[in-house]
């Protein structure tokens, strides 16, 4: 081989490896397209679960419980967990700002002015991700974007981050409304407080809708009452009032309908009418030839 064919043939060499290298350099600037929340899931899941020094999260919206369930498992392998939430759903029904909060996993306000551009940013180790779209498993965007960030804006990053998650300003959850409970607030409710003033202020007959009532929660009333009690009203004449009033209509029973249990069941009369018939049979003398 000449030294023309040698050289032409490390020219071609290089020119391969350096088509290859722009051509993996243009895919890794490229953002990731997904068509539903699941694959987006997906995506996330297996970076974060190769994650080995930190995971940062900024969202406006954080409710997925997988990728919060992937935190927690992240921080019991003594990563570096920490998290910042959109103000305006911070407290949300479907928030796990709570669920947060109870593991340890440091949790503050996300800043008005922080990344405007990206609803979502994950920081795994040295590499930081932007999303157009919260983390909400009820989102239906339709078409989600997760874009790989250069690496000159993790300095600026980590220090806007570090500021944030220094403030630890995140709300408190208002807890969870107790359902088939009496409120407190309610002229009928039956609480050491407000025992005497209710039993004051309550109309004629208000002590055994009131019993009736209770009966549904375990105490003891009247059960004629308590099975009267299906259609609520609030005309207490009391505007204001956040209590329900609770009677019985009154309304007669159509014609041939039977209004109370017979004294003897079905299955009793069945029974008796059997051994009616085996006295009788057992009784009866074989006829004459």
């Amino acid at each position: 081989m000449t030294s023309g064919q040698i050289k032409k043939c490390g020219l071609l060499l290089a020119l391969t490896i350096f088509s290859s290298f722009s051509y993996d350099l243009r895919a890794a600037d490229q953002p990731q397209e997904f068509t539903d929340f699941s694959g987006l899931r997906t995506e996330l899941l297996s970076k974060m679960g190769g994650a080995s020094k930190r995971i940062w999260i900024v969202t406006d919206f954080l409710s997925d419980a997988e990728i919060v369930s992937s935190l927690f498992i992240a921080q019991y392998r003594k990563l570096d967990i920490s998290a910042l939430l959109g103000k305006d759903r911070a407290t949300h029904i479907l928030s796990r700002l709570n669920y947060l909060k109870q593991v340890n996993i440091p949790v503050s306000l996300r800043p008005k002015d922080f990344y405007t551009k990206y609803r979502s940013i994950i920081l795994i180790d040295n590499q930081i991700f932007g999303l157009n779209a919260p983390l909400d498993h009820m989102s239906k965007s339709g078409r989600y974007s997760l874009e790989l960030l250069t690496a000159e804006q993790a300095p600026d990053f980590e220090s806007r981050f570090s500021e944030a998650a220094k403030l630890n300003n995140a709300p408190q959850m208002a807890p969870l409304p107790q359902v088939g409970r009496p409120r407190p607030n309610s002229r009928y409710y039956k609480g050491s407080e407000s025992s005497a003033s209710a039993s004051q202020t309550s109309p004629k007959g208000a002590s055994s809708r009131t019993s009736g009532t209770s009966n549904v929660h375990g105490s003891t009333g009247s059960p004629r009452h308590s099975q009267a009690a299906s259609t609520p009203s609030n005309d207490d004449g009391a505007k204001g009032s956040s209590g329900y009033r609770y009677r019985s209509q009154g309304n007669k029973a159509p014609e041939g309908i039977p209004t109370k249990l017979p004294r003897t069941t079905l299955r009793q009369q069945l029974d008796q009418e059997r051994e009616r018939q085996r006295s009788s049979e057992s009784t009866k003398t074989p006829a004459a030839d």
